[in-house]
């Protein structure tokens, strides 16, 4: 099988890894919020060397755990900031 037949079936079935770049943009937020993120166990990735993968297919169900547990919200009141 070739590399890019692999690449193809991966992406298929939805395993796609995002950078933490392209989960910031997602999530709108800065990069570095999402790295403190991975680093503190709050969004499954893979490391690979001294980069940051994160399976794509994981982000709704950390996003929905890290409503649940309160670690990110939305203001209550107009003049408060999300402290995500």
């Amino acid at each position: 099988m070739t590399p890019s037949r692999r690449r193809t079936k991966a992406a298929d079935h939805g395993l796609r890894l995002l950078t933490v770049k392209q989960v910031a943009d997602l999530w709108q937020l800065h990069e570095g919020r999402v790295r403190r993120m991975c680093h503190a166990g709050l969004i499954r990735h893979i490391r690979i060397g001294r980069w940051i993968r994160i399976p794509s297919h994981t982000l709704q169900e950390d996003l929905h755990a890290l409503l649940d547990a309160g670690q990110i919200g939305a203001a209550s009141r107009p003049d408060e900031t999300w402290n995500a």
